[in-house]
């Protein structure tokens, strides 16, 4: 049972098989976001018992928004590095984006610790003990061990493994192993009146637009580069749609997916100013074919990750937000 909201705030709230990008009905965008939001709250309800008998014992706040917004850079770097890499192997901005990675790569170390031990400056207080989010934990771990490994060889460090690109053809594997992990987090620590549902689901809605930001960028790359392994066009499509939905639904207001409007004026012009941003090239990605010129593929993640910035920006205030009842 999902139990009420406290100190409730007032909220409000396709793939075409063509290479071109055609806009989803909304009746669709509307369904498919109903439908990811019901399986996470169908989620969280199931552990808020355990979860609040956790908090009580411990008697500290668990940093439940904080694990969301980490648990989510993970994702975000899972399509980040595998966007670099494909830039890599094309010869372009080679060393640019060997820096990506190296930076990505450490601040995945550093988010998979805090999670584990806790990091009290990353905003986790204390160390994991639930059995459920450890095996999420290490199932993580378990994808992202070799996949670092293969994405460092692009550093210079070691050997590819013979046969198909590993980084091309995990990258998605990991970044949905660390999508079980965001939920598990929902699951384990919406605990009323710390975090509540509707901000949990807020959180993980604005989070994931830094990793659908990523994934673009990656799949835009791979075809742009030949690479089809890494990109295609129905990954791309479906990538840009939740995007384009999930913008609409954080600035007004989602209520039957549990998405809350803006709750600051703040929070909505940064939203406001990262959707204004996308907009300006969203109708470049119409002309990413197999055919396009490879220099775009660097030309799209220079402005998507100027996009990334600005939604990161964003993710600190839902996160004090969601403690205003507390």
């Amino acid at each position: 049972m999902i139990l009420p909201c406290m100190h409730s705030r007032k909220r409000r709230m396709a793939n075409s098989e063509t290479r071109k990008i055609r806009p989803i009905p909304a009746a669709t965008r509307k369904r498919n976001l109903v439908g990811f939001a019901t399986a996470a709250l169908i989620l969280a309800a199931s552990g808020i018992a355990h979860a609040q008998e956790r908090n009580s014992a411990v008697g500290v706040y668990l940093s439940g928004a904080e694990r969301i917004d980490l648990s989510d850079r993970i994702r975000v770097n899972s399509q980040r590095i595998s966007a670099s890499v494909c830039l890599i192997d094309a010869g372009l901005k080679v060393d640019e984006n060997r820096k990506i990675i190296t930076d990505a790569i450490a601040d995945t170390e550093l988010m998979l610790a805090a999670l584990t031990d806790g990091n009290a400056s990353l905003g986790v207080e204390t160390p994991e003990d639930g059995r459920k989010m450890l095996a999420a934990l290490r199932g993580v771990s378990l994808q992202w061990d070799p996949f670092k490994t293969e994405a460092q060889t692009r550093l210079g460090q070691g050997q590819p493994a013979p046969g198909p690109d590993y980084v091309s053809r995990q990258n998605l594997n990991l970044m949905h192993v660390t999508k079980n992990l965001t939920s598990q987090v929902i699951n384990d620590y919406s605990i009323p009146p710390a975090l509540l549902q509707n901000d949990a689901s807020t959180i993980l809605f604005a989070t994931r637009q830094r990793s659908l930001s990523q994934q673009i960028a990656k799949e835009a790359c791979g075809i742009l580069t030949g690479n089809t392994i890494m990109g295609n066009m129905p990954r791309l499509k479906n990538a840009v749609a939740r995007f384009d939905a999930t913008f609409s639904a954080l600035l007004t207001g989602f209520p039957a997916a549990g998405i809350s409007a803006p709750a600051t004026p703040q929070i909505k012009a940064e939203l406001e100013a990262a959707q204004g941003e996308w907009n300006s090239f969203k109708a470049e990605l119409e002309n990413v074919t197999q055919d396009g010129d490879p220099q775009n593929a660097e030309a799209l993640f220079t402005k998507l990750n100027s996009l990334l910035a600005k939604i990161d920006t964003v993710i600190p205030h839902y996160v004090e937000e969601s403690k205003a009842g507390i």
